[in-house]
């Protein structure tokens, strides 16, 4: 009688720690559920750091909408701010604070298991292309002058038709870079004035425009073209951008996005995308990503700019 007592009494708590493992199961996958959040992958240059450190702090402890935001630092940002660091200007003293704010931060990040908000760290040494070559698989080139106009014309129409008042204000404030199609190059001018101008002003910008391409004679730029110095930061770039496409649903945002100050960088990274679809790769300024991730529609913010760069 005592052995059969005891076999039940095993069986009962048998049973017990069966159902306490059940819904410690289901309550972890409720909780997964809670707590999942798409990720937005942002690469960023040394004029990131050198222009706006205190932005990209707020960055990496700030959750965007329902989301959060993984910036990558290639490794080629954190030799140059090694080579920027030795001297006395501003730029001398911003690669010395960043220097710091890296090391401590990848310590950080080292030390936790688990990120399940925005982080910051540093591109892995497989996290590139296997061949510079490979790049040319996402190679776009410039547009012809026709096709421009056709995607700017739609777009207006576009803007018309919506009734979207955060559409219109998103599209309002990406106006002047929103990519290399727009005919005014977006980091040449004041980000700090909103002017709008004149039907006079637009006239003579295209003007410009036709001038400078008829002066070219048509020519563009090809793949090989490339600068050197910007192809270790695209390789990195174009390494996210094709694992995205190998898991992407048709006509959803890409949440990639290459941050850099650099004019010249920008435009480069920008005649990279998808070649079937013609989506450009999304480049944003310092001051144009702070502002966007600042946003509470911040999902619907990033998908209106990404289908309307």
């Amino acid at each position: 009688m005592k052995a059969l007592a005891t076999q039940r009494l095993m069986e009962q708590v048998s049973s017990l720690e069966k159902n306490v493992n059940r819904m410690s199961s289901i309550s972890f996958t409720k909780k997964e559920e809670k707590t999942h959040k798409d990720v937005y992958t942002c690469i960023v240059d040394v004029t990131v750091f050198l222009d706006g450190l205190p932005k990209v702090k707020k960055w990496a402890n700030q959750s965007p909408g329902q989301s959060s935001l993984e910036i990558i630092v290639p490794l080629e940002v954190i030799d140059l701010l090694d080579d920027y660091k030795k001297g006395s200007s501003h730029m001398n003293l911003q690669a010395r604070e960043s220097n710091r704010y890296l090391d401590q931060k990848l310590l950080e990040t080292k030390v936790k298991e688990t990120i399940t908000t925005s982080s910051l760290r540093t591109q892995k040494l497989g996290e590139k292309l296997s061949d510079w070559d490979d790049a040319e698989t996402y190679w776009i080139g410039e547009e012809s002058e026709s096709s421009r106009l056709d995607e700017l014309l739609l777009s207006e129409n576009e803007n018309n038709d919506s009734n979207d008042e955060d559409a219109v204000s998103v599209a309002s404030s990406s106006s002047s870079n929103s990519s290399i199609l727009v005919p005014t190059s977006r980091r040449t001018r004041d980000e700090g004035s909103d002017i709008e101008s004149s039907d006079e002003e637009e006239v003579y910008d295209y003007q410009d425009l036709q001038e400078e391409e008829d002066s070219n004679n048509g020519e563009t730029y090809t793949f090989n073209d490339v600068p050197m110095k910007y192809r270790q930061i695209l390789s990195c770039l174009l390494y996210y951008h094709s694992k995205i496409q190998e898991t992407a649903e048709e006509n959803q945002p890409e949440r990639l996005a290459l941050i850099t100050n650099d004019e010249d960088l920008a435009y480069w990274a920008e005649l990279f995308g998808d070649p079937k679809t013609r989506k450009r790769l999304l480049v944003k300024t310092v001051n144009d990503w702070d502002y966007l991730v600042s946003k509470p529609d911040f999902e619907k913010s990033y998908e209106y700019t990404w289908k309307h760069r």
